[in-house]
């Protein structure tokens, strides 16, 4: 493992720009979860920053708000999903996209493929391509504070994201559907993730002193950060 420690993500140095850009600001993650249906607006929540994940171009309420989104897996395999990205991209020319594109795991930054969005397929759609690290396997294998030098940590397409608005300066982050994939029965995966999201207070407590997490709404992530319910 020793021989990743200097390892820096080529792919990151993209994201050097949004380096506290975000400032004080309270943010919202949304994922796609069974709990977002449940998610209203209000006052609070309209004045955040606004990072949706993969499938939330099918809340409409939630989707044409973002000013960020992030996304990547199954682009070239799900033909729906892919085509559904496109218009969302045609109907948001203004939000940052962001996509999961390649792979720490290997320690060489090579495309992560499995159905991945390509580069090429990533810079064609305006998206910056990220690296993302793997839980136990080569660098990014804990949460990062220097996201710019160095590879997301995350199983979860929402653990980068929150990566992202942390490195962009907000004071807080509600995580609205964020239901540990609560709707299929992948316990290995549910077990890794959670596994993940409990390494975030500690590293919060060092790096970020003062930033507070949020659930709203939460299934599988009751008692790990605040809570609230709605």
């Amino acid at each position: 493992r020793s021989n990743f420690m200097d390892y820096i993500s080529r792919h990151n140095q993209a994201l050097k720009k949004f380096e506290g850009v975000n400032a004080g600001k309270d943010a919202i993650v949304f994922a796609t979860g069974p709990s977002v249906a449940k998610f209203e607006w209000t006052p609070q929540f309209t004045a955040c920053v606004k990072l949706g994940l993969n499938g939330i171009y099918e809340h409409d309420n939630i989707a044409q708000s973002l000013d960020y989104y992030m996304f990547g897996s199954g682009y070239h395999i799900d033909t729906a999903h892919h085509n559904q990205i496109n218009q969302f991209r045609e109907e948001n020319p203004d939000a940052v996209f962001l996509s999961s594109t390649f792979t720490a795991k290997y320690g060489d930054g090579r495309e992560t493929g499995l159905g991945n969005i390509t580069e090429k397929a990533a810079l064609d759609l305006g998206a910056i391509p990220f690296e993302v690290g793997y839980p136990g396997h080569g660098p990014g294998i804990e949460w990062q504070k220097d996201i710019g030098n160095n590879p997301f940590y995350g199983a979860t397409i929402a653990q980068p994201a929150t990566q992202f608005l942390l490195y962009t300066g907000v004071k807080k982050v509600y995580l609205v559907g964020c239901d540990l994939g609560s709707s299929y029965n992948d316990q290995y995966a549910v077990r890794v993730w959670t596994d993940a999201w409990k390494k975030l207070p500690p590293f919060l407590l060092e790096n970020y002193p003062g930033v507070e997490i949020v659930s709203v709404n939460p299934q599988g992530l009751t008692g790990v950060f605040s809570d609230i319910y709605t």
